[in-house]
């Protein structure tokens, strides 16, 4: 099986995602079904924050996170986000349900993360 991947380095670009409105596909999984939501990329990294704090009083900090106008919900985390090429993007990371908005992780974070986790578990085998 191939897989294709989507350079994440031209999400940093708000204003350009704005104008080429950047489709993409969330694949989540609900009983044993893929299900699939579209919507489009609407925030780079840098702004992800800022929007959420001015939406939700109580949010975490995100790095390397991009928005969505996505509709997604409580089990929707850790779907698949693609293009619609098919190219993997990320991965869904929250969501604000009753405001159409989520974010999503870029798959650079996601593989660092789980290097750690092996690092971190290949040490405490030691």
């Amino acid at each position: 099986m191939r897989y294709k991947f989507f350079n994440t380095n031209g999400l940093a670009d708000a204003r350009r995602l704005r104008q080429k409105e950047f489709p993409v596909v969330l694949l989540a999984r609900w009983n044993n079904e893929v299900k699939r939501k579209g919507g489009y990329v609407v925030e780079s990294s840098s702004d992800v924050n800022a929007i959420i704090k001015g939406r939700k009083k109580d949010v975490s900090h995100y790095e390397d996170h991009f928005g969505l106008s996505l509709h997604s919900m409580c089990g929707d985390s850790g779907g698949v986000i693609v293009s619609i090429d098919r190219r993997l993007v990320g991965f869904l990371s929250s969501a604000i349900e009753e405001e159409y908005y989520s974010t999503g992780v870029k798959l650079i974070k996601v593989l660092e993360l789980i290097d750690f986790y092996k690092r971190r578990l290949k040490d405490s085998a030691k």
